[in-house]
């Protein structure tokens, strides 16, 4: 009896391991998980202190932030830094996972849209293990 008590947690302790490990993000195992509250406040504000961000926050004081994932494969860097950049609503994690290979990552993002009515969005992709941004974009192409 204590034997299959223990092999039921032990189990059970894996299948909770593994599930934690599938939503490891980072390079190593690359895949989208639901942010906690603090990691989109996180994600939020080093977002707004970009300076492509912060330049518009000083041009125009309404704007509307919305979080989203953002899919980046490094396949064929040449002569760009990055091969596709691929765009989900935030409630669209499962379909940004699906696209996760050895070349591709998907980071949380934000896009910013600025003026009412809308002028001006910029779009800025996270890497939550080094709290930096790793891509700016900005619509429309002009500043």
């Amino acid at each position: 009896m204590k034997r299959r008590v223990l092999v039921a947690i032990s189990l059970t302790l894996l299948v909770s391991l593994v599930g934690i490990a599938s939503c490891t993000k980072g390079n190593t195992t690359p895949m989208p998980c639901e942010l906690t509250g603090n990691e989109r406040a996180k994600v939020i504000e080093i977002a707004l202190n970009t300076p492509e961000v912060r330049e518009w926050l000083g041009k125009e004081s309404k704007y509307k932030a919305k979080l989203v994932w953002v899919a980046i494969n490094y396949e064929n860097p040449e002569p760009y830094e990055y091969s596709w950049v691929r765009v989900f609503e935030y409630d669209e994690i499962a379909e940004a996972a699906e696209l996760i290979s050895e070349w591709t990552v998907v980071y949380p993002g934000v896009i910013i849209r600025f003026g009412e009515p809308w002028q001006f969005s910029v779009q800025v992709t996270i890497d939550l293990n080094t709290g930096k941004a790793v891509d700016v974009d900005m619509w429309p192409a002009r500043r």
